[in-house]
């Protein structure tokens, strides 16, 4: 699920003039799967911490709302940059930029519903009386959330394939 943008701040004068070589697309696509790797781990993280604490008996709404906003700030950061990749794959392959089109135009609906999605499990969560059963029916919804995410982020692999023989 991870793959990460960071260097698109820095993108090389090629890619800001449209040019891309495969050498360049490699390391934009070793850059986002990192980014995925590190988003996962820190779900994984998550999932063990939410583990631990229901073995303990003693719920932790407001400590996993913390968590889920530090997940929330990595999420706005990795999706800036996948839309900046998305923009630079399209300048780069204008042959291919109405696929690049509708991919980034589906996964931008994708983020904002996910980010939706989290903002309102993180108010739940912070409420000084969370709405929700117990801690395990709240580490459920936090689970269906991680679930769609990884969906989406699979999604976004699979369409990006087109890209393989540059790569």
């Amino acid at each position: 699920m991870h793959v990460s943008f960071l260097f698109l701040r820095s993108a090389p004068a090629e890619v800001v003039m449209g040019k891309l070589d495969t050498t360049d697309i490699r390391s934009l696509f070793s850059k986002w799967k990192v980014e995925h790797r590190d988003l996962n781990d820190q779900v994984d993280r998550f999932r063990d911490w939410a583990d631990a604490v229901a073995q303990s008996g003693v719920p932790k709404f407001g400590e996993a709302a913390r968590q889920l906003s530090r997940l929330r700030e990595r999420l706005l950061y990795h999706f800036a940059r996948e839309k900046e990749m998305g923009h630079q794959l399209a300048e780069a392959y204008p042959e291919g930029s109405n696929e690049v089109a509708q991919s980034c135009k589906k996964a931008e609906q994708d983020h904002n519903q996910l980010m939706k999605e989290l903002e309102g499990l993180i108010d739940r969560l912070s409420q000084l009386d969370p709405p929700f059963d117990s801690w395990e029916a709240a580490i459920s919804e936090v689970g269906l959330f991680a679930q769609r995410l990884d969906e989406h982020e699979a999604y976004e692999c699979e369409h990006i394939e087109w890209l393989g023989p540059l790569m």
